[in-house]
């Protein structure tokens, strides 16, 4: 019970009623009403800890205070071993399950006080069940049936706000809709289907048009402005300076936007500014409360030391979303590229990135696979494989795919081999597809050893 007062308290959206306010009601028959009366919690969370042989159980409920009424449980076993392991263990694992739980509960308290219309917040929350499903599609590599809920989750948003044309929710979740199918059909060099971002941007003003200064329709804005303004294409630095103004906006306005933060985050790592990268994910940690954005803020935690080259905290970051979010594919990349790490790289290593490949092949579409063969290739490359990281690099080659990360991630693996001269080379060809990434270039410490070569500092210098 203290361990989880203590890891709910460091959350500044709930107030916690302190060790001492409950100590008198354990142990005790005193009723849910009585406590109720005596503490005026909005929220209960009632537990016991059983221990069977060599496990320890522990189940918790929770309960809205105002009724009396359950809304959820949880109960999470473990193995009994050193007891301040499994204490941090259980105790973070109900913190975050009660954490996302009271998140569902005010979030669908926040949708009702936004319309006086009934058939309309119902409308909203099919919307959400919905989008939550297509979500999950997409994450098992099921495209169509993806495709299918997220078209019809945008049509119930659309109905919703034809009922009440001022409530922002359904146009904001129209645009974010819109910008999961934007990446849902990708297939572009840029990595997203154009026509997508355009009408979530649309949303975006039409909610804007409504509330000028709502910071969720500047978050929405300023995130479709970042993707268009990281994807190279010719209006790409117009609209990294819009989506910077847009988000910065958004999280001035409103401090608790951890979506906004994280997206801040991306757009300083791609613009090689890296220690407001961390910044900005720290922030994103501080704001998520109810744990809703936590696999992307966990992600960019990850991607941001790496960039740093805190290894110990790449690796903490992306174990932990590893484990907690197996779904999101960006772990097993963020996972391969720890393993090719030389400073990282063990025994197990290579097994390991197999592991990592499949799990990525099985939910992503095979257009995206050569570049996942070519990390494979570099921690071939490390463990002393040479044969079997020439023999997947002529895999990758072979695939046909025209993405220039094959030709980046292969100059790696040259370096790594002691060929300097093709890694330039191989630089020089990824740098005609993608010019703006010369200043991530001009930073990558894997391209260290080059950074004191001519034809390097010629390569990545400003062209005319």
């Amino acid at each position: 019970t203290e361990s989880l007062i203590q890891q709910l308290s460091d959350v500044e959206a709930l107030e916690v009623i302190s060790r001492n306010g409950v100590k008198p009601y354990r142990n005790t028959d005193v009723t849910v009403d009585s406590i109720v009366k005596a503490l005026r919690p909005g929220t209960l969370v009632e537990g016991s800890v059983i221990r069977g042989g060599d496990r320890i159980r522990v189940t918790v409920q929770l309960i809205d205070a105002s009724d009396n009424s359950h809304l959820g449980s949880r109960t999470i076993e473990r193995p009994e071993a050193d007891v301040l392991i499994l204490l941090d263990d259980l105790s973070r694992e109900v913190s975050n399950f009660l954490r996302e739980r009271l998140g569902e509960e005010f979030r669908v308290r926040e949708l009702r006080a936004g319309t006086e219309n009934p058939e309309a917040w119902g409308l909203v929350q099919r919307a959400e069940l919905t989008a939550d499903d297509g979500a999950w599609l997409r994450a098992r590599g099921d495209i169509e049936a993806a495709t299918q809920r997220y078209a019809r989750a945008d049509s119930l948003l659309g109905d919703a706000g034809e009922l009440d044309p001022e409530w922002l929710t359904p146009i904001l979740a129209r645009g974010w809709v819109a910008a999961h199918r934007a990446k849902l059909a990708g297939g572009s060099p840029a990595g997203f289907d154009r026509s997508f971002i355009d009408a979530g941007l649309a949303l975006a003003e039409r909610a804007l048009e409504l509330a000028p200064t709502d910071p969720r329709a500047l978050e929405l804005r300023g995130t479709l402005y970042g993707w268009i303004g990281r994807s190279g294409v010719e209006e790409g630095s117009t609209s990294l300076e819009l989506a910077f103004q847009d988000l910065v906006a958004a999280v001035t306005t409103d401090p608790s936007r951890a979506r906004a933060w994280a997206a801040l985050c991306e757009l300083y790592i791609y613009s090689v500014r890296f220690e407001e990268a961390r910044v900005a994910i720290a922030r994103a940690l501080e704001a998520d409360a109810f744990l809703e954005e936590a696999g992307d803020i966990v992600f960019w935690a990850a991607r941001a030391a790496l960039e740093l080259e805190d290894l110990a905290e790449a690796v903490y970051w992306t174990n932990e979303g590893y484990r907690r979010f197996p779904e999101k594919r960006g772990f097993s990349g963020m996972r391969l590229m720890l393993f090719a790490t030389p400073r990282l790289h063990t025994d197990s290593s290579v097994d390991q990135a197999w592991q990592a490949v499949r799990d990525l092949e099985r939910v992503e579409p095979p257009d995206s696979w050569p570049s996942h063969w070519m990390k494979m290739a570099i921690v071939l490359a490390a463990a002393g494989l040479r044969d079997s990281a020439e023999s997947v690099i002529r895999r990758a080659h072979e695939a046909g795919v025209d993405d220039p990360w094959v030709l980046y991630y292969e100059a790696k693996i040259r370096l790594n081999l002691g060929d300097h001269q093709a890694a330039l080379r191989l630089l020089g060809e990824f740098l005609e597809g993608r010019p703006d990434f010369r200043p991530y270039m001009a930073e990558d410490w894997w391209f260290r050893p080059l950074f004191d070569d001519s034809a390097f500092v010629a390569l990545i210098a400003e062209k005319d």
